[in-house]
């Protein structure tokens, strides 16, 4: 084996390494987004009404609790949703260059056994 054809299957076993952590993360990091989801409304519990809480700190108290709420839902709708797109555009990207390293393999695989025919003949033609 070359070194050459060593090298791209070293490569094609740290990309398809790095694939596999990032397709094992993904939905693990999709379930983590749905809990947030599940669990926005705790942001406004318990519930405030005028008999059981008034006054300027009740309207400051419910002011940071609905600017609590926002920050939430933008870590699960903003922050996750645009780390998940990341870890998607690089699985196509890594996808793609398993492709691409497995069509080098390939080529090289092919190169290497015509060279190895045509040492063969070489050698049957001078015996």
């Amino acid at each position: 084996m070359s070194a050459y054809l060593s090298y791209l299957y070293e490569q094609l076993r740290e990309k398809e390494e790095q694939l596999e952590k990032l397709q094992a993360a993904k939905p693990k990091l999709e379930e983590i987004q749905q809990e947030f989801k599940a669990k926005i409304k705790m942001c406004k519990e318990p519930e405030l009404t005028a008999d059981t809480y008034n006054g300027e700190h009740a309207t400051d108290f419910d002011k940071i609790r609905t600017e609590l709420k926002e920050e939430y839902k933008d870590m699960y709708d903003g922050q996750l949703e645009d780390i998940l797109n990341q870890i998607q555009g690089k699985i196509e990207e890594l996808k793609d260059q398993i492709k691409n390293l497995k069509d080098q393999i390939a080529a090289e695989e092919a190169r290497l056994a015509a060279e190895a025919k045509a040492e063969a003949e070489a050698t049957a033609k001078a015996n």
